[in-house]
């Protein structure tokens, strides 16, 4: 048996299974047990989703990753940088 795939004991929310495109990756290569490999692309993305949709533990420093505001599209949260970087393009400063 392995580790639980929510809840207290689970990956928490800035580990890189929480992005579903990781986790699907992972599913698609290593499930179903028995037939690795033998999942199609979306069936992964659909157990990657769902999986991801229920709660985990939080990551406090959470807002510190990414610094350069380069969070992937999938990033189960915000960043300052991705936020500073927001922040910009709604207002240049004039040169």
């Amino acid at each position: 048996m392995g580790p639980p795939l929510w809840g207290p004991g689970s990956y928490n929310v800035g580990a890189g299974m929480s992005r579903v495109s990781t986790a699907a990756n992972f599913i698609r290569a290593n499930m179903p047990f028995d037939q690795p490999g033998t999942l199609k692309d979306q069936q992964a993305l659909d157990v990657a989703a769902y999986v991801n949709a229920h709660p985990r533990p939080d990551f406090a420093a959470k807002q510190f990753d990414w610094p350069h505001g380069d969070a992937p599209p999938d990033a189960a949260y915000p960043t300052l940088a991705a936020r500073h970087r927001a922040d910009s393009l709604a207002h240049p400063a004039k040169q």
